[in-house]
């Protein structure tokens, strides 16, 4: 899901949505940060807000841009990433939503166009509430914070998984046109495997990463989500593969968060610009049985040092009994950009 449609999504949910961010523990994404103000009980924009909603203006505008919604505390509770412990809502919500709008183009150089900014009020205390802030991908950086706390001033920041962290001097200097970046895809297909008389039952999965970059690729990595036909046991699965120099673990699904599998390659491995690396070789995966119409996806994020991470959401449509799907995501309308 884009930081838009995120956006978009929790500004229709209103306050409800907002009280299940706490009843699901919901966690942090590429595209969704949570901070809880620095006071509290007051509904201005203190110095270290500034701070952080300069860094991660920078950090959303720099990568694929995201939502920083202010009001919710999120912990770190030893499993990265931090998930949501409490809503800490504003007294007066309009007043620190003006705040923000009034700094937004003070924090960062260049400053960052289209940034929208609302406020979630609480239906049973009308005043309170929330402030989301959407960050839109930048075409006019890179942005770099310039009013905060020393730490952070003068610094450019780059959005990962789930946290805001210093932009390493490759992606820097890819960003100012200065170094040629990898365009990481993955590429595959699904063909038909096993049935049951003649329903379909199980897929097989071939699986890539193809670089269609100009740059090399070095130590990627891929996250891959479970949905509702690819359930975490059929992810869990796919960890028995062996592929040399790379290692594969599986993460249970978390309350409302789904499952998902990481692949990670040794220091080893680099992928050139125009090669394609095997991430798990020809294999069948059993499924639930598989009705026409049922939409088969893949969605993850795929890594690589001192690469931008770049998001993934691809979906078929099984309609007959020769379903194949070749893909390869995200697309890319011109690699060589």
């Amino acid at each position: 899901m884009s930081a838009k449609n995120i956006f978009d999504t929790i500004i229709k949910d209103g306050w409800s949505g907002v009280r299940r961010w706490k009843d699901t523990e919901a966690e942090e994404s590429l595209h969704l940060e949570f901070k809880r103000q620095e006071d509290i009980k007051s509904s201005d924009l203190g110095d270290r807000d500034k701070g952080q909603l300069g860094k991660t203006l920078s950090g959303f505008a720099n990568i694929e841009g995201g939502v920083l919604v202010f009001g919710v505390h999120a912990k770190d509770l030893g499993k990265k990433p931090d998930r949501v412990q409490s809503i800490c809502p504003f007294d007066d919500a309009a007043r620190f939503q003006a705040a923000v709008e009034r700094n937004i183009p003070n924090l960062t150089d260049p400053p960052i166009g289209g940034v929208k900014v609302e406020r979630i009020e609480d239906p049973d205390k009308p005043g309170t509430g929330v402030v989301a802030v959407h960050v839109p991908l930048s075409l006019g950086g890179p942005h770099r914070v310039i009013n905060g706390p020393a730490e952070i001033t003068d610094r450019y920041y780059m959005r990962t998984a789930s946290q805001t962290v210093n932009m390493p001097h490759a992606v820097l200097a890819s960003m100012f046109s200065r170094n040629a970046q990898p365009a990481l895809q993955l590429v595959g297909r699904w063909t038909t495997g096993a049935r049951q008389g003649t329903q379909l039952t199980a897929l097989k999965l071939v699986l890539n990463l193809r670089n269609s970059g100009r740059g090399a690729a070095r130590q990627p990595a891929i996250q891959v989500y479970q949905n509702e036909l690819l359930s975490s046991n059929e992810l869990i699965a796919l960890v028995d593969a062996d592929v040399p120099g790379w290692n594969v673990t599986a993460q249970q699904p978390y309350k409302n968060n789904p499952g998902f599998v990481t692949m990670r390659s040794d220091p080893r491995v680099i992928i050139y610009p125009g090669e394609d690396t095997p991430i798990l070789p020809p294999r069948e995966t059993s499924l639930k049985e598989i009705p026409a119409g049922a939409i088969l996806r893949l969605k993850g994020i795929i890594y690589a040092l001192d690469m931008q991470p770049i998001s993934f959401d691809g979906e078929e449509t099984y309609q007959d009994q020769l379903f194949n799907w070749d893909f390869a995501l995200p697309k890319l309308s011109d690699p060589q950009d």
